[in-house]
């Protein structure tokens, strides 16, 4: 078994390395679920839900953020734009969010599992490379 560990994370790099967007990110798609009660969202809006400061939609739904993952362009892009914070400020925050018991947005690898799971999980409201409209979200707004 101990000789196996390093294979599974030699693996494990390999895979992550190829996940990275190789064209920077020039403007951003907000898709929600196609149930979500709003037809639009601002960059205030997104920013109180991705801060958690705004937790559920106007019907009582609970909102579910969903993020990429830190080393994405797409994430970068994001925090910067929409969040206004790096991402080292934003990682201590969730560690003190965290502490009063509020858990990060949920992340995904690509923009294909985000659009997955804004379309499967009520609720949910994310942000892709804007290019094409997934099947089955809405589009709640663009950032550039």
């Amino acid at each position: 078994m101990r000789g196996f560990v390093p294979y599974l994370l030699a693996a494990l790099i390999c895979l992550n390395a190829g996940s990275a967007t190789a064209a920077p990110t020039e403007r951003l798609m907000i898709i929600g679920n196609a149930n979500v009660p709003v037809q639009a969202i601002d960059t205030a809006e997104l920013t109180r839900i991705f801060m958690l400061k705004r937790t559920v939609w106007p019907d009582g739904t609970a909102i579910v953020p969903v993020n990429r993952e830190a080393r994405s362009e797409e994430r970068q892009y994001f925090s910067k734009q929409v969040l206004g914070r790096s991402m080292r400020s934003l990682a201590s925050y969730w560690n003190h969010m965290q502490f009063k018991g509020f858990m990060p947005p949920v992340v995904q690898e690509s923009d294909a599992a985000v659009a997955a799971f804004v379309r499967n999980v009520p609720g949910a409201v994310g942000y892709i490379v804007a290019d094409k409209v997934p099947e089955g979200v809405r589009v709640l707004g663009e950032i550039k």
